[in-house]
C-alpha cells in the first residue's frame, strides 16, 4: 500500500499492512509486489529466519526469482544474524 493509505476498517490486529512508496518495476501488473520485495521486506521486518528460507525456496522453485536474486536475499537473510536450516536452492 502507499504510504498514505490507512486502513479505515476494525479488525487491523488480524493482519498486517505494509506501506511503502515503491517503482513502477517492483510492482507485477496487479498492485502486488514482487516477490523479491515482500521477501526482502521480511527480512527486514526480522520474520522467521526458518519462514523465509522457506519462502525464498519456493519461489526460486516456482521460477518467480532466479539464482542470483536467490543468493542475495540469502545474504541479506544470514547478515542479519539467522543461521541457515538449509541452505536456499539454486540452479
Amino acid at each position: 500500500m502507499p504510504k498514505s493509505y490507512r486502513p479505515r476498517r476494525r479488525g487491523g490486529d488480524l493482519y498486517r499492512v505494509r506501506r511503502a512508496d515503491l517503482a513502477p518495476d517492483e510492482v507485477d501488473g496487479v498492485p502486488v509486489v514482487a516477490p523479491a520485495v515482500a521477501i526482502r521486506d521480511a527480512i527486514g521486518d526480522d520474520a522467521g529466519a526458518d519462514f523465509v528460507e522457506q519462502t525464498i525456496r519456493r519461489a526460486e522453485a516456482r521460477e518467480l526469482i532466479g539464482r542470483q536474486t536467490t543468493a542475495r536475499l540469502a545474504v541479506a537473510l544470514y547478515d542479519r544474524g539467522a543461521t541457515p536450516t538449509k541452505r536456499p536452492t539454486t540452479r
